[in-house]
């Protein structure tokens, strides 16, 4: 079951493997971490309806439907493989400072950034450069 726990769970996990295969900089990193697992969950039809249940209140009160259809949107691309789902991410980042805005407070919902800046995974960040 997909719920608040989860994701963070997911997200910390993700960080790793996000750090090796993306290299679009620290925040679309982070990002990614944040999004894709959600992304990732919404795809699995086990655990669709819970990933839905327990981000759509999250999304909609950040922002009220500008992440929903954002990943409404993303949803809809089911063959991008995660690598160009950050372009698109990143890209995102870049054109709208709406979307900024809001994934950042989706960071920080989901403390994201405290799992990079209490971990070794920060230590990883700077060394790279990013």
């Amino acid at each position: 079951m997909f719920d608040l726990i989860y994701w963070k769970a997911a997200i910390k996990a993700y960080l790793p493997k996000a750090k090796e295969e993306f290299k679009a900089g620290v925040y679309t990193t982070l990002c990614a971490a944040t999004f894709l697992p959600l992304l990732d969950a919404t795809r699995n039809p086990a655990i669709q309806m819970s990933a839905m249940v327990t981000a759509l209140p999250i999304l909609s009160e950040l922002g009220g439907s500008l992440l929903a259809t954002k990943l409404q949107e993303w949803l809809g691309q089911k063959d991008v493989p995660p690598e160009e789902m950050t372009d698109l991410l990143q890209a995102s980042i870049q054109a709208d400072e709406q979307i900024r805005k809001k994934l950042h407070e989706l960071l920080k919902q989901l403390e994201t950034i405290n799992l990079v800046t209490t971990n070794r995974y920060f230590v990883l960040y700077r060394q790279g450069g990013y």
